[in-house]
């Protein structure tokens, strides 16, 4: 985490006044997600990235900050679901008539 974005010594939605050592919320909705029909891949994603979190920054992240971050992120995201055309994905036609179609040229 780079220092530039720590206030007072802390991260921002990191650690808990109450919960010291980890938030029992977390092993909680955890849990949940293992047992729902979900894409193991983006849950191995996820696994990934609170560990390297935890070896990187020694206290654990607050699942209400969490929460209020997948929110907003659902939510932009379904408003740019709503744009005609969807911005972040856009489609790519390769368009060629047959008359305007040449061979390949060998290069000597």
């Amino acid at each position: 985490m780079n220092p530039s974005n720590q206030r007072d010594g802390k991260v921002p939605g990191i650690g808990h006044f109450i919960h010291r050592s980890t938030d029992p919320r977390h092993d909680l909705l955890m849990d949940r997600l293992a047992g729902a029909d979900l894409n193991q891949r983006r849950m191995d994603v996820a696994a990934s990235l609170i560990s390297l979190t935890s070896e990187r920054i020694p206290v654990a992240p607050n699942v209400d900050f969490a929460i209020a971050r997948t929110a907003g992120w659902l939510a932009h995201a379904l408003e740019e679901y709503e744009e005609t055309p969807i911005w972040f994905r856009p489609v790519g036609r390769y368009v060629v008539s047959p008359a305007s179609h040449q061979p390949p040229v060998p290069v000597d």
